[in-house]
């Protein structure tokens, strides 16, 4: 069944509020998951909503903790203090902006904090609230352990994706989102759920094998190879290296027996305030390949797919399990 946005964001602050979560920190969370689930990132969107009041209840999260801000020149080091890293994440770009406002970028690091869903849909919701042109966001985190290293039968970074997301001209935007993985293990989850199976190369099993079965999967696939690997050591160093917490083999399982612990995961976001160079040559990469590929594959470009299938679900509802809908209300 597909349900209308604005409904299921009733049920989820009633759900978050129910749980004594402030309405404000519930706000920020809830934009995220819908409005990842309302550009087809059904893996990092309301799908997680269980999880995360789970979290409060478990005591992981806690949500009225207040965050920890010190500034130094152009840095920003946030301590999230174990608060929703949604909410953590719009109060650092609040203050990040300020800065790159006036200095041209700022780097925000944040240290303390748990799964941020879409890494992109923090800079997307910053942006679109306040309607803001020339600020692109790039964002990174770093996660529990699931990706295979240079060793088939070890895994050791997480996910870690990559971010990055710019406002255009007439509202249209520049949104790139992808995790160092061919696939995320929340995406497996969804695939063993579904009672169908994984495409080729895309995880392996225990014994360093592919395997296509979701039960079976216990790491993940970097994205080409090698260079995946590497992908995934970047951010790690834009993340943990930066605030010096736990690396990814350190971090606690999202979904292991330990559901009590802090992980202590790590988040970085980088702000470009383009204004003050006042160029702006977004519009013509754009243009280019608007001009150059045929229409329905300029659709399948960053940004416009999301804001497609953004528009489309706002219309017509977002997809949701009838079983999971009676989940999230009586949450």
């Amino acid at each position: 069944m597909k349900i209308n946005y604005t409904e299921l964001k009733k049920y989820f602050i009633k759900a978050m509020i129910s749980n004594k979560c402030p309405k404000v920190v519930a706000d920020d969370v809830c934009d995220a998951l819908i409005n990842a689930s309302l550009m087809g990132i059904d893996s990092h969107g309301i799908n997680l909503f269980e999880t995360y009041i789970n979290n409060i209840r478990n005591k992981r999260i806690k949500s009225k903790n207040k965050i920890k801000f010190n500034k130094k020149k152009t840095f920003l080091l946030v301590d999230g203090n174990n608060n929703f890293s949604h909410f953590v994440a719009q109060r650092t770009l609040e203050k990040a902006y300020k800065i790159a406002k006036k200095n041209g970028i700022c780097l925000a690091s944040v240290s303390n904090v748990d799964h941020y869903a879409a890494a992109g849909i923090h800079g997307y919701n910053f942006l679109e609230k306040r309607k803001l042109n020339n600020l692109s966001i790039m964002s990174f985190t770093n996660a529990d352990s699931l990706a295979t290293s240079t060793y088939p039968k070890k895994r050791f970074f997480g996910t870690n994706p990559i971010s990055y997301v710019l406002r255009r001209s007439q509202g249209k935007y520049i949104y790139i989102d992808m995790s160092t993985t061919q696939i995320t293990f929340n995406k497996v989850k969804n695939i063993r759920k579904a009672n169908s199976y994984l495409s080729n190369n895309l995880a392996r099993d225990k014994f360093g094998k592919i395997t296509k079965y979701p039960s079976k999967v216990f790491s993940l696939e970097p994205i080409g190879g090698y260079k995946g690997f590497v992908l995934g050591l970047l951010v790690e160093l834009m993340t943990s290296g930066i605030t010096g917490s736990n690396v990814s083999n350190q971090i606690l399982p999202m979904y292991g027996e330990d559901q009590k612990s802090f992980r202590k995961i790590s988040q970085c976001f980088i702000l470009f305030n383009f204004d003050i160079l006042k160029t702006n040559g977004f519009d013509n990469i754009y243009k280019q390949m608007e001009k150059n590929l045929p229409k329905k594959y300029f659709k399948l470009i960053p940004g416009n797919k999301e804001m497609d299938m953004l528009t489309y679900r706002k219309k017509n509802g977002i997809p949701i399990d009838n079983e999971y809908l009676k989940i999230i209300k009586n949450l």
